[in-house]
């Protein structure tokens, strides 16, 4: 099973999906990968540009790590922007068991978590060359019909993670 889990910067994902690991293993699966595309690229392969050829190139090889761990892990958890539904479109097809998970979040509201200041700067245009940023720039495709939408601007960190562990759980039992 993998859960993708998607949104704009700062709407969640890396929190929903370290949370969701740890309640998963409380639940007793322990063969479980989580990918976040943040520790990601900092990898050797992984390119750090925010382009879109370089956010589909990142994307490819985040589906060829799913492709390989899949054997060893029981579930993966991906934390990823992938702000173009051709994206997950792509990633979907390759990936067998493919559940994408969308965090809805006000792009007013996720610039008031970025810590890192993203939103400011693309607000301001101090991105690099060819660079784009989700929410600012232009805007996340969201998939007509996700398999789980969690409204994060709305939502406790809490109450999002409890929607998500009862869909998971639910479709743990199916597969």
């Amino acid at each position: 099973m993998v859960i993708w889990i998607t949104g704009l910067t700062a709407s969640g994902k890396t929190t929903l999906g370290i949370h969701l690991e740890k309640n998963l293993k409380l639940f007793g699966i322990n063969k479980i990968l989580r990918l976040d595309g943040d520790e990601l690229r900092s990898r050797r392969k992984f390119r750090n540009s925010h382009s879109i050829d370089d956010r589909w190139f990142n994307l490819k090889l985040i589906v060829e790590i799913v492709l390989e761990e899949k054997i060893k892990n029981e579930i993966i958890i991906v934390s990823t922007v992938s702000h173009i539904s051709e994206m997950r479109i792509y990633a979907r097809k390759k990936i067998k068991n493919f559940h994408e998970i969308y965090l809805s979040c006000d792009p007013d509201i996720c610039e008031t978590r970025d810590y890192k200041g993203l939103y400011r700067r693309a607000k301001r245009n101090e991105l690099e060359k060819n660079e784009v940023f989700p929410g600012v720039t232009e805007p996340y495709q969201v998939t007509k019909q996700p398999e789980l939408v969690l409204q994060t601007n709305l939502e406790t960190i809490n109450q999002s993670l409890q929607k998500l562990l009862s869909y998971c759980k639910s479709n743990i039992k199916k597969n």
